[in-house]
């Protein structure tokens, strides 16, 4: 999905999965597995819910442009953690809150991106990692 100043990139692959070649096909080569995990914050499923339905729906840099409704979001999201789950644990690079639709700063930035919003799926048989990045 690609807007104007908003990019979504997603590899989903097979597990076991190597994060390093994850992290190359998302856009964010360089990282070592062991780097991006000593890193990131593990997520509760609702959290991981929570905030990537804020970076589909609304733009970080600019909140009155919509990406898509929030609506839209809600049911790719869902489908999304319902089909990782029973057993997925979930990991970001971003400070999370409990509230649907919203999200703290990003921690670590992956990629040269003004805004992040990073997921990391480890499931029983597959893994996923997802990148939202906006430019301004």
């Amino acid at each position: 999905m690609s807007e104007s100043f908003g990019l979504l990139a997603a590899s989903v692959v097979r597990s076991p999965a190597s994060l390093e070649t994850l992290l190359a096909e998302v856009g964010a080569p360089g990282w070592s597995a062991a780097e991006f995990m000593g890193l990131v914050n593990q997520l509760q499923p609702q959290q991981a819910s929570n905030l990537l339905v804020a970076g589909l729906h609304r733009s970080r840099a600019y909140a009155s442009h919509e990406f898509m409704p929030l609506k839209e979001a809600r049911a790719l999201v869902d489908d999304f953690i319902d089909a990782a789950m029973p057993g997925a644990v979930f990991y970001s690079t971003n400070r999370v809150s409990d509230e649907p639709g919203s999200s703290d700063s990003t921690v670590v930035v992956l990629t040269d991106s003004v805004f992040e919003t990073v997921v990391y799926c480890a499931g029983v048989t597959e893994t996923a990692l997802l990148l939202i990045t906006e430019d301004d």
